[in-house]
């Protein structure tokens, strides 16, 4: 039973991925517009590093609480327990490089 919970604690926890995902809409929305940045207009660099590192921080503690649960699943012996935290983790980079590569490139 023990097993059972802490699995399905660690798939649960990858509810904070679209909690990070409109978190950091809302506030990257909210910088944007305090900076003075218009949907049309490229935001300056230190703003778009202020943003990353925000969607850095935000997407990290995710994934952090994700594989924090799926540590506790392993060592509750539940087979392949860790997919949840790679799963997040995975998540987390590719929205990083999209936002690094949407810059850069827009």
């Amino acid at each position: 039973m023990a097993g059972e919970q802490v699995a399905r604690n660690s798939w649960l926890s990858l509810i904070g991925l679209p909690v990070a995902m409109l978190g950091s809409f809302l506030v990257g929305s909210f910088a944007g517009s305090l900076a003075g940045v218009g949907s049309d207009g490229r935001a300056p660099w230190w703003l778009a590093v202020i943003l990353i590192a925000m969607v850095v921080v935000l997407f990290g503690a995710a994934a952090l609480v994700t594989y924090r649960f799926c540590r506790q699943a392993e060592a509750a012996g539940v087979p392949s327990a860790m997919v949840p935290a790679w799963i997040a983790i995975a998540v987390g980079g590719l929205v990083v490089l999209q936002n690094l590569v949407g810059y850069l490139f827009a």
